[in-house]
């Protein structure tokens, strides 16, 4: 009888040492939880300034052609009519 309690005594040690506590696996879940608000903390932020600064150039760069396109060689601004030159220097 002391033998088979031994024995169970020593199947039951084996199985409970080979899974994690309840201890370690809160501070598994709780290690996880953290790393991922860490990420959430600095990749949101960071998302958010580079959509700013991404639609900012944009904008910026769209205003530029609107601005710049008035005012090339043939744009509304040019200043310039749209007449044909006759070179009379043939003649």
């Amino acid at each position: 009888m002391v033998v088979d309690a031994a024995g169970r005594v020593r199947r039951v040690t084996n199985v409970v040492s080979r899974h994690p506590s309840v201890f370690a696996r809160l501070g598994l879940a709780l290690l996880i939880g953290m790393a991922f608000l860490l990420t959430l903390v600095l990749l949101v932020p960071a998302l958010l300034i580079g959509l700013i600064l991404i639609s900012a150039y944009l904008f910026v760069s769209r205003i530029r052609q609107m601005v710049m396109g008035t005012t090339e060689p043939g744009g509304v601004l040019d200043g310039r009519r749209n007449v044909r030159v006759i070179d009379r220097s043939r003649d």
